[in-house]
């Protein structure tokens, strides 16, 4: 009996340091390591302002999956290149062909009245 609990503590220190590293690691860099500015471009496309928008990742880890907050952005309205996609919970989820690394910058254009749009949530790949 008392080999059997010596083994189960060395297994449980074993994996309680570890599960701790990796949840530790999901939330390296906060929302706020990726900005959003967006400025008007001074065109109007079907009466509507222009805005050039500027995503940049300040996190020193490469950011994946980025999603927005992006109220009142529907499928409907071009985006410039098409790196924005409206999911069914009517987020926005930036589609990048490569991840977004330190100092990059996602950039597109669209045509509606301003969008605030707000970083809600990314991954990470620290190296």
């Amino acid at each position: 009996m008392s080999r059997f609990i010596c083994i189960l503590i060395a297994v449980l220190c074993v994996l309680v340091p570890t599960k701790l590293v990796s949840v530790v690691a999901q939330n390296i860099c906060p929302l706020s390591s990726v900005t959003v500015d967006q400025i008007p471009t001074g065109r109007s496309v079907a009466s509507k302002p222009e805005w050039k928008v500027n995503i940049t990742s300040e996190c020193f880890c490469t950011v994946l999956d980025l999603t927005l907050l992006c109220p009142k952005f529907t499928s409907g309205i071009e985006v410039n290149p098409p790196v924005i996609s409206v999911d069914k919970d009517g987020h926005c989820v930036v589609k990048t062909l490569n991840p977004i690394h330190n100092g990059d910058s996602v950039v597109f254009t669209y045509a509606a009245d301003r969008i605030q749009f707000q970083p809600l949530s990314f991954n990470e790949a620290c190296s």
